[in-house]
């Protein structure tokens, strides 16, 4: 069986020349080089490390191989209360949440449902959608295909990130407020021009995979949470994972608190979409 290294809440990769490095005065440990009496403590001590260096930060680290799981955790699920973080805690995954969208697509496009090159407008031939477009006073809604949108060369303006993360959190710090799809393309078009003409280079924008989770809906005429449940999740078998607009209260009760420079954050689930709203607690994996 093939290895599985999953980290919830962050993604922790040591790396490193020598066996031990220092990061801001707290040690990590290559556990590569360890004996294999030694190694367990050495993967413990780098996720008690990299909880430290990240104000005790929650991680948790599913280790699957040859048959046999091993559970590291460290710090806390909550700060306020010290609560302890362990296994039955579910946490945000942020934009790794964009494979899955990413996923869902190419499926659509293995089963000849769409392709790469198809241009969107042939998907939005009208609406205010298209202004997402529109830089120095010339429109390119035709010219921008699924691919840009998969690899972040369309150009189109980042409703999160344009305000940077401070003011984001100031802004949209709201977890009852609801957001549809047209709610979130307007606020990209409120930001004013596009950034550069598609494919002319790389922007990141979390409004790409905006746009793709509601192609997925469109193409398959099934909302895409439930596409990507369905077609991913259940075929997967990963049944510890959810997307934050539809856990149960009992999901919701197991949720680590995010933070953001210790402030607490509650960004609203259908704000992030498609683009970074899915929840899991840990991951065991099949092919699809």
């Amino acid at each position: 069986m093939k290895n599985l290294f999953i980290i919830i809440c962050f993604i922790f990769i040591t790396s490193c020349n020598s066996t031990k490095k220092s990061t801001e005065n707290k040690t990590i440990i290559d556990a590569s080089t360890e004996m294999p009496s030694t190694k367990t403590a050495a993967i413990q001590a780098n996720v008690e490390a990299f909880s430290k260096i990240n104000n005790e930060a929650g991680v948790i680290l599913l280790k699957q191989s040859n048959g046999k799981s091993s559970i590291y955790s460290a710090g806390y699920a909550n700060a306020e209360t010290k609560e302890k973080v362990n296994e039955n805690y579910l946490f945000e995954i942020g934009s790794a949440s964009k494979l899955f969208t990413a996923i869902a697509i190419m499926q659509l496009i293995e089963d000849g449902k769409l392709s790469l090159n198809t241009k969107i407008n042939t998907l939005y031939p009208t609406g205010n959608i298209q202004k997402l477009a529109e830089q120095k006073g010339i429109n390119y809604w035709d010219k921008v295909t699924v691919q840009m949108l998969l690899n972040h060369t369309t150009g189109f303006i980042d409703y999160l990130n344009e305000y940077g993360d401070e003011e984001t959190l100031r802004l949209f710090n709201n977890s009852k407020k609801q957001y549809s799809f047209n709610d979130i393309i307007n606020l990209s078009i409120a930001s004013g021009d596009a950034s550069f003409i598609p494919d002319s280079k790389f922007g990141y924008s979390n409004t790409n995979y905006i746009i793709l989770g509601d192609i997925i809906s469109k193409i398959s005429k099934t909302p895409w949470r439930i596409y990507i449940e369905e077609n991913i999740f259940k075929k997967a078998d990963l049944k510890n994972t959810f997307f934050g607009s539809k856990m149960s209260q009992e999901q919701k009760d197991r949720l680590a608190t995010g933070y953001y420079n210790k402030q607490i954050t509650n960004i609203p689930y259908t704000l992030a979409g498609s683009a970074g709203s899915i929840f899991l607690m840990y991951m065991t994996y099949k092919n699809l």
